[in-house]
């Protein structure tokens, strides 16, 4: 199963936000926990479902051919979630800086 690399992140991201709640974090912080604990357990759920497809016979050789990679969305969503947690946990001056160097056409040493 090429996408069991995704269960590595999502168990270090479901611990942070296991560890984020375990301080009390209120507000935007709560909220990231609980975005990241959900996000995890989601992928984690859906590589499990997806390793018990694959230990039984499938009816045709197409039958998993359609439908919704829900692992590829899963780690989109904890891609995002992840990224959320590094933007709340840096300075606003340095996000300030970064925004403002984009506006201005200044990214990237131009």
């Amino acid at each position: 199963m090429q996408k069991l690399e995704h269960a590595i992140p999502a168990l270090v991201l479901l611990f942070l936000g296991l560890s984020t709640l375990k301080e009390g974090a209120s507000g935007l912080g709560l909220a990231v926990a609980i975005a990241e604990i959900v996000s995890s357990v989601l992928l984690l759920v859906a590589m499990a479902r997806a390793a018990h497809r694959l230990r039984r016979p499938h009816p045709s050789a197409t039958s998993h051919a359609h439908g919704v990679d829900w692992i590829d969305i899963f780690a989109a969503t904890m891609l995002g979630v992840e990224a959320l947690e590094k933007w709340r946990s840096c300075s606003w001056s340095s996000v300030s800086f970064t925004a403002g160097s984009w506006r201005s056409g200044s990214a990237g040493g131009r």
